[in-house]
């Protein structure tokens, strides 16, 4: 994704946690819900998030490099590496 970093001059692509932490609070923030959104409140409201089933944190192996638990590869249900998911709308924001 194209973020705008003004310390970079610009538009820069950023991925990874760089690029989902401003867009989630992006999302939260136009929910209406700046400042009060807790990490309690997304697993609450994770049947409003589509579960990212495959792929890990280790594109070479298929996460066997790191360990191939919930840390690094992404299962059903809650995993490190993408969470409770991606939001379907901003319901569960």
């Amino acid at each position: 994704m194209s973020i705008y970093f003004t310390d970079a001059g610009g538009w820069a692509t950023a991925n990874g946690t760089s690029g989902s932490a401003p867009f989630i609070a992006g999302l939260i923030a136009r929910a209406g819900h700046a400042g009060t959104t807790t990490a309690a409140t997304l697993y609450t409201g994770a049947g409003h998030f589509f579960d990212v089933t495959d792929g890990s944190d280790d594109q070479v192996s298929g996460g066997a490099k790191c360990g191939g638990d919930y840390l690094c590869v992404a299962a059903a249900g809650y995993d490190a590496p993408t969470g409770v998911g991606t939001p379907d709308g901003l319901a569960g924001l």
